[in-house]
């Protein structure tokens, strides 16, 4: 039988604030390895905060024993916050974080983001890598959203918010009981419902029916954001770990594999490099068996912890 998390866990370090471009400066918890000049950025997805990571006891002790400082920024778009809030506030956010832990001397900095966590990075590294570099990223269950949404509910309120975000209107609320019926809260950015749950949106990366290139001829219905202009667009510098989970139930099962996703999002990263490896974007993947969304089982974190040591060993 599998066992999951449920202990309660406490966490010894130490809290800091880091400024952000926009509102209050926000806490950020750093433990592990304090004194080391290597960081490991964990970054959750929706719904997730500070220190909510099922597997955050696991590499803490890891950065411990290997000599990392293992980090948890609080951003504006944790627990409840992500209905208002956007991937581009996030990945602002995240920069903010970076350079705090850069004037604290950090040399070597990696994120690893889950779930929505690798929407963020993919964002990040499209957007801020090139002013503030990081030195490797690990993605913990990239999947869509879209397509793991998939209620009639949902998908009825997408279309209801796409309609506003057409109308210049994507930054109001969308009705309270739409915002209900499809996630159980009242508070609902039209355009962050859009990003999440329609073709086109800005969360959308990861779903399996994004085209390589762009759609041609295309004379109805809302486009796909091609993998050519996300994967196609990552820096070759900032090595990749791409992480699935053999049980993963937002996994689109019935329509693809991890294998056949990463297949196409490294040949959309690496069309046109030159053969030379140096000019080519470093990816590589693997797959928790028999581990869910986030990892809950404790007896697999062991499998995952080796993972993610191997590849910081290696940046």
């Amino acid at each position: 039988m599998s066992t999951s998390s449920t202990q309660v866990e406490s966490y010894q370090g130490v809290l800091q604030r880091y400024k952000v471009p926009k509102g209050p400066d926000l806490p950020i918890f750093l433990n592990g390895d304090l004194n080391s000049d290597k960081a490991l950025i964990m970054m959750g997805g929706l719904y997730d905060g500070i220190v909510s990571l099922p597997y955050q006891a696991t590499l803490s002790k890891m950065c411990s024993e290997i000599g990392w400082t293992a980090v948890q920024p609080y951003w504006t778009s944790a627990l409840h916050g992500f209905a208002i809030g956007s991937l581009k506030q996030d990945a602002e956010e995240l920069e903010a974080a970076v350079k705090h832990l850069r004037a604290q001397g950090k040399k070597t900095i990696v994120i690893l983001g889950s779930s929505t966590g690798c929407q963020d990075i993919m964002t990040y590294l499209l957007t801020h890598n090139t002013s503030t570099p990081i030195q490797g990223a690990i993605l913990q269950a990239p999947v869509s959203d879209r397509e793991c949404f998939d209620d009639p509910k949902v998908i009825k309120a997408g279309e209801l918010a796409e309609k506003m975000v057409k109308e210049g209107r994507g930054e109001e609320m969308v009705p309270k009981e739409v915002a209900m019926e499809a996630w159980g809260m009242e508070r609902v950015t039209a355009y962050r419902m859009w990003s999440l749950l329609c073709v086109g949106g800005d969360d959308d990366f990861f779903s399996s029916d994004l085209p390589e290139e762009p759609e041609e001829n295309k004379k109805e219905g809302p486009s796909h954001r091609p993998l050519s202009e996300t994967f196609g667009k990552l820096p070759t510098d900032t090595p990749l770990l791409f992480l699935f989970s053999g049980k993963d139930r937002s996994f689109p099962w019935s329509k693809t594999t991890p294998a056949k996703q990463f297949e196409r999002w490294e040949r959309a990263a690496n069309k046109d490099k030159k053969e030379d490896a140096g000019a080519k974007v470093k990816m590589q993947f693997g797959v928790m068996e028999g581990a869910s969304h986030q990892v809950d089982e404790v007896e697999l974190q062991p499998k995952f912890r080796e993972a993610v040591e191997g590849f910081l060993k290696s940046v």
